[in-house]
């Protein structure tokens, strides 16, 4: 299977059972001036019936959020949003097995660095500035493995629906997301934000236990409620009046490493909402930035020394109708010519345990490690 130019889409993307593969794009779109210029170019490309596959990275919200992100971050170099389109996608039932390779993983932080960032949240949190702030810390890493094999390898350590492989020829993006950012269907729209980790266990009674620990977890669930706050604040820009309400709370999903908690916000679109309108509403993902939107970004930006890139934005297929689905950007990686880097993170509240929340980003690197070949993240 050759990989360049394609795309290759797990089932929660509503395209198929199992993956679905799309190769020979018609065209390929980086973005790389104007972002007014880039959505009139995807906007011509659906209008021909093409279907688009690609990402919009965080750092792209500094085109329509009063936020600015500092130029000399530590960053991979991957364009803040590219796009793929095809007018047609083949079904696969099954991957090859990728091979396990060489890789060696360095964090871009120490440990302690981490633990300070979250005190310092923490202090902003008590002054009154910030009620959460999602924080996140990148790790590098070299690999002899092949992209493809590495997501082979990421969907059998931990099968997840908006798994996706986005091959640029240049550079890779694989994802192992199971958190739906946005899916517009016609004039509806929802959200089902993330918040809230326990890992699972081998035993069958202490795996029960933390599923019972985390439903009934204070912090979760008023973590999670304060997304969901925000995301209905997000949603009704671009909603009629009245139309966005909560159809679940504090649900708990499980997958093959670890529980998570999320609930469900949906809300009817306003005549005339283009793709562009709903992503300046909405866009980053609430879930990955905290509350208030703009005060937790501009502690994000002061804290952490990496850009996020494609991390914590969203990869998305945009159908023809202007129908969409766009993942949370989490639990992913880049690369480029066996580089790579991917990212951990998680909310700190007033509450936060340092200790607990490094922990928790250890947790929700396992599958990334597996998929590079490495138990677990050795730091």
């Amino acid at each position: 299977m050759n990989s360049e130019n394609t795309a290759i889409l797990g089932p929660g993307w509503g395209l198929g059972k199992f993956l679905t593969f799309f190769e020979n794009p018609v065209e390929v779109v980086i973005m790389k001036g104007s972002i007014r210029r880039f959505f009139r170019k995807l906007s011509t490309l659906l209008d021909d019936g093409l279907i688009g596959i690609g990402y919009f990275g965080y750092e792209l919200s500094q085109d329509f959020l009063p936020v600015r992100f500092r130029a000399n971050k530590l960053k991979i170099g991957i364009p803040p949003s590219a796009f793929m389109f095809f007018d047609g996608g083949a079904k696969i039932s099954k991957m090859f097995v990728g091979k396990d390779g060489e890789t060696k993983i360095e964090p871009t932080i120490e440990k302690r660095e981490f633990l300070r960032m979250v005190e310092r949240i923490k202090e902003y949190i008590a002054k009154g500035d910030v009620y959460e702030v999602n924080i996140s810390q990148r790790f590098d890493f070299v690999s002899s493995c092949k992209p493809l094999e590495i997501f082979s390898n990421l969907i059998r350590a931990q099968p997840a629906p908006f798994t996706c492989f986005l091959d640029f020829s240049d550079f890779q993006i694989i994802s192992g997301s199971m958190e739906l950012f946005l899916k517009r269907n016609g004039k509806r729209i929802m959200t089902r934000p993330i918040k809230g980790t326990r890992p699972r266990h081998p035993n069958v009674r202490i795996d029960r236990e933390m599923v019972k620990d985390l439903r009934e977890s204070e912090k979760e669930r008023a973590e999670n409620l304060m997304i969901v706050d925000l995301m209905r604040n997000d949603l009704s820009k671009v909603c009629e009046f009245g139309s966005v309400r909560v159809t679940k709370l504090f649900e708990v999903e499980g997958f093959s490493t670890l529980y998570q908690m999320f609930s469900e916000v949906i809300g009817r679109l306003r005549n005339g909402m283009s793709l562009q309108d709903i992503l300046v509403a909405t866009f980053p993902p609430g879930s990955v930035t905290g509350a208030p939107k703009m005060r937790a970004m501009e502690i994000i930006e002061e804290l952490e020394p990496h850009r996020r890139e494609p991390y914590c934005g969203a990869t998305a297929v945009v159908m023809p109708t202007g129908d969409f689905t766009m993942s949370v950007a989490i639990r992913t990686m880049a690369m480029r010519n066996g580089y790579g880097a991917f990212w951990v993170g998680g909310g700190i509240t007033w509450d936060s345990d340092p200790e607990a929340e490094y922990d928790e980003t250890v947790v929700k690197a396992v599958a990334t490690c597996k998929a590079l070949g490495l138990e677990k993240l050795e730091v």
